[in-house]
């Protein structure tokens, strides 16, 4: 023990340490979604998931067809207060537009519906002496109600929502369906699909309305994607240079030498294994910090189901699956840990070192990326069930069964 304690100190208060640190925070500032919450996404969305968070406070985290009161409620006060908001307005008064259905009608025509005269009235922008015409200034207050942040924007959002859902739920076919009809709507919604998707959708069907937006999945599976190329990376850089360094010291050779010293091989590897477990369990801790900071908790109660657009095996909750994803990256990177101790140990010296790590670390990145893409959902074409726990057991198995090798070649080599 007090050797693999010195190892780890030896690897975590390496000047390596502070370079990943900055590599992190500038990591996250470029790719992170989290941190960007609740503006601008990647994808090119604005979101507004803020607002749904509070839909969730009052109604609860999900909801069956006897409880659907409570969304319908609060959907009819959310329209008392439009109606109090464009009665205020004068120039939407003037309009006709009075409540949440008339606002609608007259953005899908203003906005979505294409206009010939709209590049005509835009011209006439340009113009510093011409006035703003009605039509104009209509356009304006009509869209100033949704993007601006206020009660307007939080309301007209809710509303979107809500009505999202009550579609879905009006379906008949996704959620609260009685168990004595699920093998019957299975077979009928989605006769196409492969037999053990039936199956799975008869049991999923009969679940409560969860009230996860898909955009907290987007938000993950964004991140895991990016988080995992992360420690990946982190892992390499940690590691690799420390044997490299030993190496150029002749200080593996020396060790070599011995039956005493062979076995310090294994304790080395242990040691990488505690400092890089140790460095990316911090890096996840950080990101789920920041997940809380944004005021995201509230989502961990919600059925991991959301909004009828995604599908999983497990009945389980947001913040379990969340949990366990992140454990499972936890471990692919433990995986990785034989990779940069194999790639330490055989390199010349530094730069040979990088040249081995650009492509395996760029492979088992794209591994990652394909291993924890959406895991544990489920499509029409499924023929595997929950397939990504038995790959990544498959790849701690490679990896170690790699490591075992190297380390009782280690014990038989005499130099």
């Amino acid at each position: 023990m007090r050797i693999i304690r010195k190892e780890c100190i030896k690897i975590l208060v390496s000047k390596r340490l502070p370079a990943i640190i900055l590599f992190t925070v500038l990591y996250y500032i470029l790719f992170m979604q989290i941190q960007k919450y609740p503006y601008i996404f990647s994808w090119g969305i604005v979101s507004q998931q803020r607002y749904v968070s509070e839909l969730v406070e009052d109604v609860g985290p999900s909801l069956s067809g006897e409880e659907w009161h409570r969304m319908e409620a609060k959907r009819q006060e959310l329209l008392a207060k439009v109606r109090e908001i464009c009665s205020a307005n004068a120039v939407l008064a003037d309009a006709g537009i009075y409540d949440y259905e008339t606002w609608l009608e007259a953005y899908q025509e203003l906005f979505l519906i294409p206009d010939e005269n709209k590049l005509s009235d835009e011209n006439k922008l340009s113009d510093e002496n011409s006035i703003l015409d009605n039509k104009q200034k209509l356009r304006r207050e009509v869209m100033a109600l949704y993007q601006q942040e206020g009660e307007s924007q939080k309301c007209l959002t809710l509303l979107q929502y809500i009505d999202n859902l009550e579609y879905i739920h009006e379906l008949g076919c996704l959620f609260s369906v009685p168990a004595s009809e699920a093998e019957t709507v299975a077979r009928e919604y989605w006769g196409h699909a492969t037999p053990l998707f039936q199956k799975a959708i008869a049991v999923f069907c009969q679940r409560d309305l969860s009230m996860l937006p898909h955009m907290m999945f987007m938000l993950l599976w964004e991140d895991m994607h990016a988080m995992t190329i992360l420690l990946v990376i982190c892992s390499l850089i940690l590691l690799i240079p420390c044997q490299i360094h030993e190496k150029l010291c002749e200080v593996t050779a020396l060790y070599a030498t011995t039956r005493t010293g062979r076995r310090i091989f294994g304790k080395q590897f242990a040691a990488h294994l505690i400092a890089c477990g140790f460095v990316s369990a911090l890096q996840l801790l950080v990101y789920v910090g920041i997940f809380i900071s944004k005021g995201l908790t509230v989502y961990w109660k919600c059925p991991a189901w959301p909004d009828g657009t995604t599908t999983f095996w497990l009945d389980i909750s947001y913040g379990t699956y969340m949990a366990v994803y992140l454990l499972m990256i936890w471990l692919f990177v433990m995986g990785n840990v034989v990779m940069a101790y194999c790639i330490g140990r055989f390199s010349a010296n530094y730069i040979t070192g990088i040249a081995a790590s650009i492509p395996v670390g760029g492979i088992v990145c794209f591994l990652g990326r394909r291993l924890f893409n959406s895991p544990f959902g489920f499509t029409e074409a499924v023929r595997v069930p929950l397939w990504e726990p038995m790959v990544l057991f498959l790849w701690l198995a490679i990896t170690g069964i790699l490591i075992t090798f190297l380390l009782k070649r280690d014990q038989k080599r005499n130099l």
